[in-house]
């Protein structure tokens, strides 16, 4: 018994920096669960609980009814939410989202909110350490591995998105890494990797960005032309229809008529999203992402003899960044950076700072766009009495005597030239390489 208590105490003397990073990642998590959320998480939750009551599935996507089915299997504990379901049936049909902020005010406001908040956060927890699983499995030098750990702990986007706005990034983000994952450990088995691509792109459909990536790294590996490709598509119509089925079982079949999707990654999605940075005039106007990808893709096949882990995780990170570069985006979609970046920032240590940098310039866009009482109302379960009643950002003399439009465009400005730069440094980390 002695030698047993020894052991352990020398196992976590050695490994103790890391169990301080995961601790400190867990309490920042823990702590923001009961107190913060948007009103999109009101939303979802609304939808979910029509299926906990009444076993009808009006969900918008798949990541929803996988909340639902935890929510169905502990619906007791869930028992209190449905005095404000009814408040939100009211105020919020039809327009979900522009009516239903007297859903929030009534909420936040609500005694059991912070307990709600932390018992429908849990799906996203328990995926997120999902995460904190494959980041300790990922390298076996102990720098690397700490290093993976540390951005998993203080990464801002997926806790923002997660345990902040109350979104259920946390899954697709941990099926895009466990994509990663399958193709480290084993590249010449193509198919584990491609069906959980397949499912991020699914869950999140800008996840299958980083597809042309893992189609050459599969390539250089075995050789393999199109059998990559045939079994990503495959995975994505399969599970797909799998998912659907599973669904419409649940249906309402007057829900139908609405143009809610199951999965996120329809030619709605790309044509609000990926099609908004343009350049020429009028019939003229051409892509920027479409250009953006297309000059990646030459750069990573021309003239290269291989084409290993570390590239594809470059070039991953490239095919996002050119989206967020090239794109309209919303507050927490930068968290579906976290599988490819935290990977490349790994090995390439030197992004990490003007990473950092472009993320705080991330947050201040939407900051000043939203308004900074909207973004700290986020924390109004924690005293609703003050967030709710934040004076506006156009009251303030500095935003009276400068146009809030130009400060808008000096933030967005500024993240892509951070997200230019970092291009630049992994596009240059991987010519020295070549060379």
């Amino acid at each position: 018994m002695n030698m047993f208590f020894r052991e352990l105490a020398k196992k976590l003397l050695e490994n103790r920096i890391l169990i301080i990073l995961i601790l400190v990642g867990l309490f920042v998590r823990l702590l923001f669960m009961p107190s913060a959320t948007f009103i999109d998480l009101l939303s979802s939750t609304w939808r979910e609980m029509v299926f906990v009551n009444e076993g009808r599935a009006i969900v918008s996507n798949m990541n929803e009814f996988i909340v639902a089915i935890y929510m169905k299997a502990f619906s007791p504990l869930f028992l209190p939410l449905n005095k404000i379901i009814e408040i939100f049936r009211e105020t919020a049909e039809p327009n979900l989202f522009k009516n239903a902020l007297p859903t929030y005010d009534a909420f936040v406001t609500f005694p059991h909110a912070p307990r709600m908040l932390f018992l429908l956060k849990i799906p996203y927890l328990l995926f997120d350490l999902g995460v904190l699983y494959l980041s300790l499995r990922f390298f076996s030098e102990d720098k690397k591995k700490k290093l993976l750990v540390a951005i998993w702990a203080f990464g801002l986007p997926l806790i923002f998105a997660a345990y902040i706005w109350g979104r259920f990034e946390t899954l697709p983000v941990f099926f895009g890494l466990l994509a990663f994952y399958f193709a480290y450990k084993n590249p010449h088995s193509y198919w584990p990797a491609m069906l959980s691509l397949a499912i991020a792109a699914i869950l999140r459909g800008a996840f299958a960005f980083t597809l042309p990536a893992f189609l050459l790294y599969f390539f250089y590996q075995n050789r393999q032309r199109f059998l990559p490709l045939i079994s990503f598509v495959l995975s994505y119509l399969v599970v797909g229809k799998i998912f659907r089925l599973i669904i419409s079982a649940f249906r309402d079949p007057g829900f139908l008529s609405t143009n809610l999707s199951i999965s996120n990654f329809s030619l709605g999605y790309i044509d609000e999203f990926i099609l908004t940075g343009r350049i020429g005039i009028g019939p003229g106007e051409v892509s920027l992402f479409i250009l953006l990808v297309a000059a990646m893709i030459y750069l990573a096949y021309s003239g290269r003899k291989k084409f290993n882990f570390e590239q594809m995780v470059y070039f991953s990170s490239l095919f996002m960044l050119a989206f967020f570069l090239s794109s309209r985006v919303h507050t927490h979609y930068i968290v579906w950076l976290v599988p490819a970046l935290s990977l490349a920032s790994v090995y390439r240590p030197k992004i990490i700072l003007p990473s950092v940098v472009m993320i705080i310039f991330y947050y201040f866009y939407y900051f000043v766009l939203f308004e900074p009482q909207v973004m700290l109302e986020l924390f109004a379960p924690l005293n609703p009495q003050f967030f709710m009643h934040l004076a506006p950002i156009s009251s303030q003399q500095f935003f009276m005597n400068h146009r809030i439009e130009n400060i808008i465009i000096v933030a967005r400005s500024l993240f892509s030239i951070l997200v230019v730069f970092i291009m630049f440094l992994l596009i240059r980390k991987n010519e020295n390489k070549l060379s």
